[in-house]
């Protein structure tokens, strides 16, 4: 019988059934956790209660010192804009702990350098230490794929592209939706060469306009800048100088989790799925499929696909047999990040580029 593996995990309150059930199904035991939510303390004590676990008042030095295999970051609150938190991740590395994540760390591009997130002084970089969770193209559906991928651009890459990525607020911020999507996107096709972003908050609401009549009122309030913050749907348009396009589309206000890709090149249309696969050829034949859970569809936890897709993260990371994934390439999606959150806030597009050369950064 595995061991189950003890990890520590840092998140918020609503968040609490969600880990619960996420680290059960990756077979993995709590022994830790504590809560920095909107900034206020206090919550760590309720948060390992919840959880039968012991509690932590600090996520820099859990990192640090806490005796886990992996740290899971649900929630990381203000974490990651100060020097100190890289250097925790950096020891957290070096003692053997793996770090996860939800969310984007650190949440700006902004923050990279001044944090010393790409600093090398001490090894590689603090920023490369972290994994994330929820990220399509290492989930099963996508691995299942791999050789249908390989096929399905040959001889000619995909020439279009719709990327959905939805899930409820307990699963995170926007951010976290938006993150994931567009780094499916540059693995499939690449930065972009720029994108045309719009946004809408999640508290449209239903304005009465006379006696028993009513209109819906969109509350059209601009993004955040910080991504920490961001909540709500998020549109974009992503445009190649080889005149390839595709269309991303997040919120973290849709019910519940679902990831669609749907990609279209000369070999036909190929839709990945949380559960699946399915490969038309241009004649509209069924060249290909795969539905992972037909079978299981009674089993709530294994029709709970966020549940169902972070445990498997979980559970890879956790395990010492399996190879190491490799670092995200941070530096070129949070310019992505502050690409599309910028568009939405001028109405124009904006090169992830131009915004990485503003800042000194480079494409991996």
């Amino acid at each position: 019988m595995t061991a189950r593996r003890p990890i520590a995990v840092w998140l918020d309150p609503a968040q609490i059934d969600l880990v619960r059930a996420v680290a059960t199904q990756a077979k993995c035991t709590i022994v830790a956790a504590g809560s920095d939510a909107r900034g206020a303390r206090g919550q760590s004590a309720a948060v390992a209660q919840a959880l039968d676990a012991s509690t932590l008042d600090d996520l820099r030095n859990a990192l640090i010192s806490a005796d886990v295999d992996l740290v899971w970051i649900a929630s990381p609150g203000e974490f990651g804009r100060n020097p100190e938190d890289a250097r925790a991740i950096a020891a957290a590395r070096a003692r053997g702990v793996r770090v996860a994540s939800g969310e984007p760390i650190p949440a700006s591009i902004l923050e990279l350098a001044p944090a010393g997130w790409t600093s090398t002084s001490g090894g590689p970089a603090p920023s490369e230490a972290i994994r994330f969770l929820g990220l399509p193209r290492f989930s099963r559906p996508f691995r299942d794929a791999s050789e249908v991928l390989t096929a399905f651009a040959t001889p000619t890459a995909p020439r279009s592209a719709v990327i959905e990525c939805w899930s409820g607020p307990q699963h995170g911020t926007l951010a976290s939706r938006l993150f994931a999507a567009l780094d499916t996107l540059r693995s499939l096709m690449g930065e972009p060469e720029s994108l045309l972003a719009s946004y809408t908050t999640p508290d449209a609401l239903l304005a009465p306009t006379a006696p028993g009549t009513a209109s819906l009122a969109v509350n059209r309030a601009q993004p955040p800048e910080d991504l920490r913050q961001l909540q709500g749907d998020l549109i974009a348009t992503a445009r190649y100088d080889s005149g390839r396009t595709a269309s991303v589309i997040t919120s973290n206000h849709a019910g519940r989790w679902n990831t669609i890709v749907t990609l279209l090149s000369s070999q036909g249309r190929l839709r990945i799925y949380d559960d699946g696969f399915e490969w038309l050829a241009p004649d509209g034949q069924k060249r290909d499929e795969l539905r992972i859970r037909k079978a299981n569809r009674g089993d709530p936890t294994l029709t709970l696909h966020g549940v169902a897709a972070l445990a498997d993260d979980l559970a890879r990371l956790t395990d010492p047999s399996l190879p190491d994934d490799g670092p995200t390439e941070i530096t070129s999606l949070l310019a992505m990040t502050q690409a599309a959150l910028l568009s939405a806030r001028t109405g124009h597009s904006e090169s992830p580029a131009a915004i990485r050369a503003m800042v000194g950064g480079r494409t991996g």
